[in-house]
């Protein structure tokens, strides 16, 4: 078996095309600084700058091979030079670091509309295009990490089935898109700005964690089955958009329009900070669970319910100092509260002074909710596991627990499994769940 060789550009071979088909699979290509055409590969080769800015390759590169890699070099495309991607990757298992690639149209493709490809890597790249800087919709099980992305028209990334997005820095109109056909993308500790959406998500399966998330509009949720995890999102627009069977937990959401916007069912928003001009707006939709967020200073309402909306639940929450209105239910259809033989459990409404005579943290009068007749029978007295913090001048941060009595503390995971089991029976007709919401 012959040992890899290293090859000179351009002492051995004078353009890079030529010394790619002189190569063998394993074959080192070692580039020194200089201006080159475009290329393809056709062999599993290492191709090496000697720096990125040192190294500019002026033309398209197509890599056909599997399991090839480049690095350190930039590759730049325009109205010149021609194409529509810089590079077009259809081998699998390629590897792409320490890049650089300016395009006038798109930056890169993984994948062909005849050949998927699939285990790539791009790595402490940077990627300025004008259109689509990396598109991977023929593509999947792909890793993007360490990455400055930049688009000036269209997507950053358009990522593929099981994908892994992480620690990169996007800006684009829209950030980070999935189609419907494609599911499974992790998106973790990003920075996304998106000047129209930081992120649509139309496919299902996916998970968005502790991304910073900047912009106009930060989540759009399209498909189910989807995870909002641990993000801080503050957006002009609105926070997240859900349709149905979508989990957003744990976020930090400051919005000028609505935090969270629910058109569909069975969606689950808990433990989040929502400060905005609506912190929960639902047009539609049935057996949403709503529990144990802090929704504060929302200019408009707190939560809003439209008379769309039926069998939903709202419980364990604390509304603070919201000054367009706390809450608003239009259906008279919702439950604010949740009851059995041990739990009686509403929210906090920092607006409604009351006594609580038998010092069971609930205020003896149930507090009405405007808009047809809805009252939550449990109000609390007192902020949940009242631990607060500043973080932003309007925006406060609130532990979501429970304490319903100063010597018996009701834990949360306790109160979100009967939830589960009062919105079984919530959903199937509203008017006989309500009569059958005491277990």
């Amino acid at each position: 078996m012959c040992s890899a060789r290293t090859i000179q550009v351009p002492n051995d071979y004078r353009t890079l095309q030529g010394a790619v088909a002189a190569a063998s699979d394993g074959d080192v290509i070692i580039v020194s600084p200089g201006t080159y055409e475009g290329f393809t590969v056709e062999k599993s080769v290492t191709i090496m700058g000697s720096g990125r800015d040192a190294v500019v390759i002026r033309g398209q590169v197509v890599v056909n091979a599997g399991n090839a890699a480049l690095s350190t070099m930039t590759v730049e495309i325009d109205e010149k030079t021609g194409g529509n991607s810089a590079l077009v990757i259809s081998g699998s298992g390629t590897k792409l670091v320490n890049i650089r690639v300016r395009s006038y149209r798109d930056g890169i493709w993984l994948g062909t509309v005849d050949k998927q490809s699939q285990d790539n890597a791009v790595e402490h790249s940077v990627l300025e295009c004008a259109w689509v800087a990396l598109n991977c919709i023929q593509s999947g099980r792909n890793t993007y990490y360490n990455n400055t992305i930049v688009s000036e028209q269209r997507q950053g990334i358009i990522a593929g089935t099981g994908d892994v997005i992480l620690r990169n820095r996007v800006e684009a109109p829209t950030g980070i898109s999935l189609s419907a056909l494609r599911s499974g993308v992790q998106i973790k500790s990003n920075t996304v700005n998106g000047r129209e959406t930081a992120i649509r998500i139309a496919g299902p399966d996916s998970t968005i964690e502790s991304n910073t998330i900047l912009g106009n509009s930060g989540v759009a949720l399209e498909g189910g089955g989807n995870l909002v995890l641990g993000n801080v999102i503050e957006v002009s627009g609105t926070g997240v958009v859900t349709v149905k069977d979508n989990v957003i937990r744990n976020n930090r959401i400051g919005a000028g329009g609505h935090c969270v916007e629910i058109s569909g069912d069975n969606n689950r928003v808990l433990n989040n900070s929502l400060s905005g001009g609506k912190g929960i707006h639902a047009s539609g939709g049935a057996g949403n669970l709503i529990a144990f967020n802090v929704i504060s200073y929302c200019g408009v309402a707190g939560a809003y319910m439209s008379g769309l909306t039926q069998g939903n639940l709202i419980y364990g929450n604390s509304f603070l100092f919201n000054y367009g209105g706390q809450a608003a239910d239009f259906s008279g259809r919702n439950l604010w509260y949740v009851e059995n033989a041990s739990l009686r459990l509403g929210n906090y409404w920092s607006d409604h002074a009351g006594s609580d005579a038998n010092g069971d943290g609930i205020i003896d009068v149930p507090y009405s909710i405007p808009g047809s007749g809805s009252v939550d029978k449990y109000p609390l007295a007192r902020v949940p596991e009242a631990s607060v913090a500043v973080v932003l001048p309007v925006l406060f941060l609130f532990r979501a627990g429970v304490e319903a009595h100063p010597r018996r503390s009701l834990r949360r995971d306790k109160a979100m499994a009967y939830s589960q089991a009062v919105l079984g029976r919530f959903n199937t007709s509203c008017g006989r769940a309500l009569e059958g919401c005491v277990p």
